[in-house]
């Protein structure tokens, strides 16, 4: 929920004080403890208070398990009280199950909040019973530095609070540190609240694993993930709608390979992630989601926003799963980051419950709430939910350090499939290789991909994430005609790329041509054999099969006569949009329309856009266009969603890939149609200064269904808009630059304008007014 929880002292207080008498009663019955009890029984600290605790070795921790349970507890607990019990086991247990962090002058403080009044007056007789824990501290240093004395004093740190002290030199080979508790709170160092922190875990277990960012729009169910994000060094990023944190986190993973991250809180945080889920999983973008849930005890009680999210989520993710321990946060995010980028890439879903992520001082005061057990029933429901809440946190404490994930699987190619593939490659007089997205998988290693693909020779096509893969300037490199190009091929090797409705689903490829398709994804190679077999397939990562196949020697001076042909088409191509472009201004100007004509625009932007550019396509007609006219500057420089056709993509990629590259000028192509999903986003960059600059091609239109609907149906019922002044809406929500250009002058000076400011650390956006085009007429995808 977004509704904050409310931290109650007084609640928090009667717990610690129930949890003292629980101790006191166990140890008068014999000393002996559940492990459970063990776990939770680290305390919180006063303000000025700091925190000793060595690297546990095996004599530590024997030495304290052996102080939890010995008469000098039940000695206390009878002549002193149960605050004091409290605070010798919590020595102990810092002992046993310690941090790394140790004070100049080797002291482990322990206090209990408002426990200060119960021990005021018996400073003398709490210290000579505490004198006898010297001998516990000698067999706990005997192995490391040869049974060192050590002295034990009580000191009051606050009136409110009580505070045992155990001072002595360290032992040998403690590192020496200081660090204050209002930064950095018990063995896993969580803010308020003592014990346990599943949130500050989240953050251990995503810092093992690499992560920088984690997109979010908060809410009461994942709160303790953000704060303790926060403090472990990972930067926060909050945003105005849910479907961005996802869209964010899928430009991370294209851009960097490492699984992005969202977090939205539970119910309707989550079901307004599923457009951008699905379409991850369709794109094969390797990411993980975080939902928050209601507490583990509160499932199917009629708890806010409860619903079946594992029901919701399964069949858009590769994986969904929910926590049911804080033991279980290390290896299940573990897991999560290696099934996301194993095999063929995907989303991942993990619900986290917000009684495994608040403080455990937190989770018992608020959950732990018992009346006296009068009656068999009660006594029966104080155990059930005592016992539940201890589960929760047991095996917690001694949880080692999260380790990063193991390495994905991924089915490397076949030496003689290489060699098969290879052969007929060398034979073809024809051959055209189609690369597409799932060839960039590994986007650290994209260099080795271009000098493959520019080794072997062949005339190249790329597709979605693989445009601008060789340049903007490529000597391979066909950019039209496509579905013409493949009619004549008599070799063609798609890379990633499936036979959909891009390619007719098979059609496009003549009858003649010998067809092989790699791709990491068996049941894409099976896809529409009805329409078009493929003569070769194999289950393979195109990126590991295209570094093979440049292995061998090829003689691409054979295919130079088939290449000028596709590049002397090209050129015509080219100069054919010129011309409609040019007649059809021609005819805006005859007619004294104010309006730019959409090719045009994009061509000056062309001329204007700097060589560190990064394009990123939300929208339909203009977008379409856009693909025709704009050159990406080089890999991983284009950016559009996928098979999945989403629109709204727009603000998140942009977010994302500007984080990760912060010194290249991004720039959203938008239509006016699809900038209506994410404009708000304007003030996410703003607040979170990260300047993007937004160009919306505005026709008052949606273009691309208008133009059908009316040819075919006589109708333009839903499709047409406003001319919507988009620029004074970003104004308003991030106080950016805004220009609105009718004319091809107005148009420069608003990128000269835009691009001044990203460069002060502000967004932009350009609210280009066209007019409406026949050029992409049919273009229409079914």
């Amino acid at each position: 929920c977004r509704c904050s929880i409310a931290n109650s002292e007084h609640r928090a207080n009667r717990g610690r004080k129930r949890r003292a008498s629980k101790v006191k009663a166990e140890i008068k019955k014999g000393g002996k403890e559940s492990k459970a009890s063990k776990e939770r029984g680290e305390s919180s600290m006063d303000t000025k208070g700091t925190v000793v605790a060595g690297a546990a070795t095996v004599a530590l921790g024997a030495a304290a398990v052996a102080l939890a349970g010995s008469d000098l507890m039940k000695k206390i607990a009878s002549d002193v009280g149960d605050i004091a019990v409290e605070c010798v086991r919590n020595a102990a247990l810092q002992l046993q199950y310690g941090s790394e962090k140790e004070t100049s002058n080797g002291v482990i403080l322990v206090s209990t909040a408002g426990g200060g009044e119960k021990l005021r007056g018996k400073e003398k007789e709490v210290e000579a019973m505490f004198n006898s824990i010297s001998a516990v501290a000698s067999a706990v240093y005997v192995a490391e530095d040869n049974n060192r004395p050590a002295g034990v004093e009580v000191t009051f740190k606050q009136p409110s609070a009580a505070a045992m002290v155990i001072k002595s030199p360290p032992p040998k080979g403690w590192k020496i540190g200081e660090m204050p508790v209002s930064v950095s709170r018990g063995p896993f160092q969580g803010g308020a609240g003592g014990g346990v922190f599943g949130g500050g875990m989240v953050a251990d277990a995503l810092k093992a694993q690499g992560v920088k960012f984690v997109f979010t729009l908060t809410g009461g169910h994942i709160s303790p993930m953000l704060v303790g994000c926060k403090m472990r060094g990972i930067r926060v990023v909050d945003v105005r709608h849910e479907v961005t944190t996802v869209f964010a986190a899928d430009a991370v993973a294209r851009l960097t390979g490492i699984p992005g991250v969202a977090m939205v809180t539970a119910g309707p945080g989550l079901t307004n992630t599923i457009t951008a889920v699905k379409n991850a999983q369709l794109a094969q973008s390797p990411l993980v989601v975080f939902g928050g849930a209601s507490a583990t005890l509160l499932r199917g009680r009629g708890s806010l926003q409860d619903i079946d999210q594992l029901a919701l989520m399964g069949p858009h993710v590769k994986w969904a799963t929910s926590l049911s321990s804080t033991r279980d946060i290390y290896p299940m995010i573990a897991k999560a980051f290696e099934v996301a980028k194993s095999g063929v890439p995907g989303p991942v879903f993990i619900e986290v419950p917000l009684d495994l992520i608040w403080p455990e001082d937190e989770a018992w005061s608020y959950f732990g709430r018992m009346p006296p057990a009068k009656n068999l029933i009660q006594k029966v429901s104080n155990w059930f939910l005592r016992s539940h809440i201890e589960a929760n946190f047991i095996g917690s404490r001694a949880a080692k350090s999260p380790s990063k994930a193991s390495a994905p699987s991924v089915t490397l190619p076949k030496d003689s499939d290489v060699a098969k593939v290879a052969s007929m490659l060398k034979k073809a007089q024809k051959p055209v290789i189609l690369v597409g997205s799932q060839s960039l998988l590994a986007p650290e290693r994209v260099k080795e991909l271009v000098d493959a693909v520019n080794g072997i020779g062949c005339p190249v096509f790329l597709a979605g994430m693989a445009r601008g893969l060789l340049g903007e300037n490529s000597s391979i490199q066909v950019r039209h005609k496509r579905r013409d190009a493949l009619k004549e091929a008599d070799f063609v090797l798609l890379m990633g790329v499936p036979l959909d409705f891009r390619l007719d689903y098979g059609r496009h490829v003549g009858g003649r041509a010998k067809l092989v398709s790699v791709n990491r994804d068996s049941k894409e190679l099976l896809k529409n054999w009805i329409f078009r077999m493929l003569n070769v397939n194999i289950e393979a990562d195109p990126f590991h099969f295209l570094l093979r196949l440049a292995r061998t020697n090829f003689a691409p001076d054979k295919w130079s006569t088939w290449l000028g042909h596709l590049k002397e088409r090209d050129n015509k191509r080219e100069e054919g949009i010129a011309k409609q472009a040019e007649a059809e201004t021609k005819r805006l100007q005859e007619g004294s329309i104010n309006l730019l004509n959409p090719i045009r625009s994009l061509q000056i932007l062309e001329k204007k856009m700097p060589a560190n550019t990064l394009l990123v396509a939300d929208g339909g007609d203009y977008v379409g266009t856009a693909a025709y006219t704009l050159r990406p500057r080089g890999p991983l420089t284009w950016m559009d969603p996928g098979v999945f056709g989403t629109l709204g993509v727009g603000a998140g990629f942009a977010l994302g890939a500007k984080l990760c590259r912060p010194d290249m000028e991004v720039i959203i192509i938008y239509g006016d149609g699809s900038s209506g999903y994410s404009l708000n986003e304007m003030d996410t960059f703003k607040r979170h200064g990260i300047p993007i600059t937004a160009v919306i091609g505005n026709d008052a239109c949606w273009s691309q269904m208008y133009r059908d609907q009316v040819r075919l149906l006589f109708d333009d019922v839903a499709t047409t808009l406003e001319y919507t002044p988009y620029e004074q809406v970003a104004e308003g929500f991030g106080q950016a630059f805004g220009a609105c250009a009718r004319s091809e002058s107005e148009l420069e000076a608003a990128i000269d304008g835009a691009f001044k400011a990203t460069k002060e650390g502000k967004p932009a956006c350009i609210n280009v007014l066209i007019a409406r085009s026949s050029f992409r007429e049919g273009a229409i995808s079914l």
